[in-house]
């Protein structure tokens, strides 16, 4: 077997160096892919030598797919040619359904178009390949630290971030094409104006999904930044003080994290910022004229990273590349249902009512996450919560008012229907939090006795579409 060092790299911006890899350790950087981009019973026959084709075989949804593992200087027809000729001469039992090629160099479309011909069934033959491969390798830290030796930022010093939630994994469905594009657009600022700030916007309508994507985005590249920060931005005294809360002991820890003036703190924060390089800065729900006037004046004043906005505006600056996002495709939604339900109790026909669900909830993200939680939760089947969906859209239609919400009728009927589900004490609570700002609420504030209410609230940990307190 032939062994090579691992190579090592940095953090920074840069292709991954598969050629350094020895062909069998090729082989098992793609069985980790493999196994963590979602398929199952993964085998590495290719490490028997006598794999007949078949480097890796695993399984999805029933199918058996192999994959090809080809760290090469080139990649044409005729060597895919031959791999497939080995198996179309495997017993009928063991033909794969699927074919995945994954090679480190890029093939042209026209191979690609003559493999998939030679294979015979365009859907079923697919490519990892270049910088397909390379984007697809870096969602996954474990392997870039296993085979690359990647000093990742936060194994070395404690990555620096304050991103307001973890990575959804697997459930992140219908935006690989947007994450990669956005990529690409930064990426390209990035290396064309050395030292300027890319400015980014992702605007849409409510509950498409903006700000998941940010966070998304962080983590997906997170390997490539010194920083993530997270700043809210709905207003130009909002942005102020989340700037100014970046000095904080839990975040860049600076000395004047103490001084309760807050130009004082802001301006330690960007002081910071205009120290170092390769942050990533999200400004999130940046919704109205005067706070995209308040950002346009901040990014103007910074340089050495990349910034990510988010909001509502249709109309930005100069200084930002619009990227519009819409709904999720039908078969993302669909898929992020049965995806999200696990705990449901199935059906035959699940996956045509997860369809039949998506399509009434009108494939907006935020709604079909508070259908999917009720959903698990109660361990409902999709045709009894569509039941119960249609049974209130009626009431909803009464009073709501798309022109207020800036939200789809679907979505109303969707939180109707777990608001009903609510006990009385839960509604009281959910009513207080109403009158709070979407930042983490202290617990101590919801300690403070309200006059009319008979008793205080604390927080206790529930399932996402049910808000029940516990009372104290």
């Amino acid at each position: 077997m032939e062994t090579r060092d691992k190579p090592r790299m940095t953090g920074g911006f840069h292709p991954l160096p598969f050629e350094k890899l020895a062909p069998l350790e090729f082989e098992r950087l793609c069985l980790w892919l493999v196994t963590r981009e979602g398929y199952e019973r993964a085998e590495h026959l290719g490490e028997a030598g006598s794999e007949q084709g078949r480097d890796v075989l695993a399984w999805k949804d029933g199918r058996r797919v192999v994959f090809q593992c080809k760290r090469v200087q080139a990649f044409t027809a005729v060597i895919a040619k031959k791999e497939i000729e080995k198996l179309r001469a495997l017993p009928v039992e063991d033909q794969p359904d699927d074919l995945v090629f994954v090679v480190s160099r890029t093939v042209s479309a026209d191979a690609r178009a003559a493999i998939r011909a030679a294979w015979g069934e365009v859907g079923t033959c697919e490519f990892w390949v270049g910088n397909e491969l390379d984007e697809r390798v870096k969602r996954h830290p474990e392997i870039l630290r296993e085979f690359f030796q990647v000093l990742l930022n936060w194994e070395r010093v404690g990555l620096v971030q304050n991103l307001p939630y973890a990575s959804l994994g697997s459930l992140f469905h219908g935006r690989e094409e947007m994450l990669v594009h956005l990529h690409e657009r930064l990426a390209s600022v990035f290396h064309t104006r050395a030292m300027a700030i890319a400015g980014k916007a992702v605007h849409g309508l409510g509950g498409v999904g903006k700000t998941r994507l940010a966070v998304e985005y962080a983590w997906r590249y997170a390997v490539e930044h010194s920083a993530l920060f997270f700043v809210g931005a709905q207003s130009p005294a909002d942005l102020r003080r989340n700037l100014a809360a970046l000095c904080g002991r839990n975040i860049l820890n600076l000395p004047e994290k103490d001084t309760p003036e807050e130009e004082v703190r802001e301006g330690a924060a960007l002081g910071w910022l205009g120290d170092h390089s390769g942050w990533l800065l999200i400004l999130d729900n940046v919704d109205s004229e005067d706070a995209a006037i308040a950002v346009d004046a901040l990014i103007a004043r910074l340089h050495g990273g990349q910034v990510l906005l988010t909001g509502r505006l249709a109309r930005w600056s100069a200084e930002v590349e619009p990227m519009e996002l819409d709904v999720l495709a039908e078969a993302a939604a669909a898929a992020f249902l049965l995806e999200r339900t696990k705990r449901r109790r199935k059906v035959k026909e699940d996956e045509a009512r997860a369809m039949d669900l998506a399509l009434q909830l009108g494939f907006l993200p935020l709604a079909l996450e508070q259908a999917g939680a009720y959903i698990a939760e109660r361990r409902l089947t999709f045709a009894a919560y569509l039941e119960e969906w249609q049974s209130r859209r009626d009431a909803v239609r009464d009073w709501f008012d798309p022109r207020v919400s800036h939200y789809p009728a679907s979505f109303a009927v969707t939180w109707q229907t777990s608001f009903e589900r609510l006990t009385p004490s839960a509604r009281r609570f959910l009513e207080r939090l109403a009158w709070l700002g979407p930042e983490p609420v202290p617990e101590t504030l919801l300690d403070v006795p309200v006059l009319g209410w008979r008793s205080r609230f604390r927080i206790s940990v529930t399932p996402s579409w049910s808000s029940k307190p516990t009372r104290s």
